[in-house]
């Protein structure tokens, strides 16, 4: 399998390094092509460069050749996929994302799912994976306090090793080619202590923002975000196993229960109507 792996956090993200590691190590991957944002692109959603020519360049970095795009996640998807790939990925891969992507706000506005969106536009598979991180780790990513991430490489390897099992669920459950199709693209969350094993078939939850820009005193408009303001349980947030009848849990639930969270997704009309025949626990 030809898999391309990109992200929105940028080339130099240690959850995407890592990431790269363990792909490197499959036997399922015939070629492995890293192609990833020169900058960090979170919160781009979707977005395409359409106005101004897009700049790649060739780097080794951590030992690893990359190609990095002064552009969004999408455009790493298809410059990527149509104009370094020889030929077109079996498979795109986005992530490890430094926070997670449950519920519909997060998820329409990440890049990183963005980079597995663009890919089902094309018409190929993409997978988004991103993790609930402990608040030191994520502040300093947001610093790039490379000192302290690298400290912290024992809980990098065990969330990049974590995202490869589970992408692997996935192909061995073949969500992108059963009849009728499955999925497109497929959202992966886990939570921040990855010790039950246990994943679950989600649906979004339903997120709304606090507003989140404050103006600064020269008059400019800063990003500041604040969380949501209609977190609240739903009748249907209950999973039993048992019982394959119920509506999907939703993925914040899910994760909150200190389960990971896998979303599969339509280009079209948003999450897949998985018919009885799928197993909501895997």
């Amino acid at each position: 399998m030809k898999v391309l792996l990109t992200n929105d956090d940028g080339y130099n993200s240690p959850l995407y390094l890592k990431l790269a590691d363990y792909l490197i190590a499959e036997d399922w991957i015939e070629e492995l092509c890293l192609v990833a944002p020169a900058y960090e692109q979170s919160w781009i959603g979707t977005a395409v460069s359409t106005h101004h020519s897009v700049e790649v360049s060739e780097k080794r970095f951590d030992e690893k050749q990359i190609w990095t795009v002064k552009g969004t996640p999408s455009d790493c998807t298809t410059i990527g996929s149509f104009n370094i790939m020889n030929e077109p990925p079996d498979l795109i891969i986005s992530g490890i994302n430094f926070g997670s992507n449950a519920g519909t706000a997060f998820a329409t506005n990440s890049g990183t799912l963005a980079g597995a969106r663009q890919a089902a536009y094309l018409g190929l598979n993409g997978i988004a994976c991103s993790a609930v991180i402990e608040p030191e780790l994520r502040e300093a990513w947001r610093q790039k306090d490379f000192d302290f991430l690298n400290q912290a490489s024992s809980t990098i390897n065990h969330i990049a090793k974590t995202h490869v099992e589970l992408i692997r669920k996935c192909l061995k459950q073949d969500f992108f080619n059963k009849n009728p199709l499955v999925a497109d693209y497929i959202s992966i969350n886990t939570p921040m202590c990855i010790e039950n094993t246990k994943t679950f078939i989600t649906q979004f939850k339903d997120t709304k923002y606090i507003p989140f820009f404050e103006k600064q005193d020269d008059g400019k408009f800063k990003h500041s975000f604040k969380g949501f303001k209609n977190i609240v349980k739903f009748e249907n947030s209950h999973h039993k196993e048992e019982s394959k009848d119920e509506v999907l849990p939703f993925d914040i639930d899910v994760l909150n229960q200190g389960f990971s969270s896998v979303t599969l997704l339509r280009s079209s009309y948003g999450v897949c109507d998985l018919g009885a025949e799928i197993q909501r626990v895997f």
